[in-house]
């Protein structure tokens, strides 16, 4: 009893100093069962720690080029190693890479694009090995943020996907994008709202 009141008080004081920490721990610490131990594990396992976003750079790049989706997920994406080489060419995109903690989980690109004025992210992928936890949600709530801070936003995000791509289609639906249609290149087109 005695850890699970320190841990409960750790994570409550930790969500107090830092407040980007996820909210869906520090609720699951702030409603402990003291007598259930089970039902709190349950509870928190799965759920991601410390999802952040970092640049590609010279330490991470070949390893975030490793990343890889689910075999059925491969035919909706390019590599990232293509998407890194891509990104030197595009002005106004930049490349990040995701992290749970201190292990590298995924990849994201985002920029503005010059043919519409908007933002838009390129490319959004979570490794085949840590699919399944949340990472992807909270890791793109992190990327809706870093374009609304940006000095040039627009009023809206655009992402495109394969129309039959349902786990893309949940994650971005889930994250507050809104269909808007098929674009004329093929992919569902989906817009988030700054309010």
């Amino acid at each position: 009893m005695r850890r699970l009141l320190l841990l409960r008080g750790l994570f409550c004081l930790f969500a107090i100093i830092r407040p980007s920490f996820n909210m869906q721990l520090f609720r699951a610490a702030r409603s402990v069962s003291f007598g259930n131990k089970k039902k709190w594990k349950a509870k928190y396992r799965g759920n991601p720690k410390i999802i952040t976003l970092k640049a590609v750079d010279k330490r991470n790049w070949e390893e975030c080029a490793e990343l890889e989706p689910s075999p059925e997920q491969q035919r909706f994406m390019v590599s990232n190693l293509y998407s890194i080489a891509e990104c030197q060419f595009l002005d106004g995109f930049v490349s990040k890479t995701i992290y749970n903690d201190d292990v590298l989980i995924g990849f994201t690109m985002f920029g503005l694009d010059p043919d519409d004025g908007n933002y838009w992210v390129y490319r959004f992928m979570i490794d085949e090995r840590f699919q399944g936890r949340g990472h992807g949600y909270h890791a793109m709530l992190l990327v809706i943020d870093e374009i609304r801070k940006a000095s040039d936003r627009t009023d809206v995000i655009m992402i495109g996907y394969k129309p039959d791509n349902e786990l893309a289609r949940k994650l971005y639906r889930k994250s507050g994008f809104r269909e808007e249609g098929i674009s004329p290149w093929g992919e569902m087109l989906a817009k988030y709202r700054f309010a």
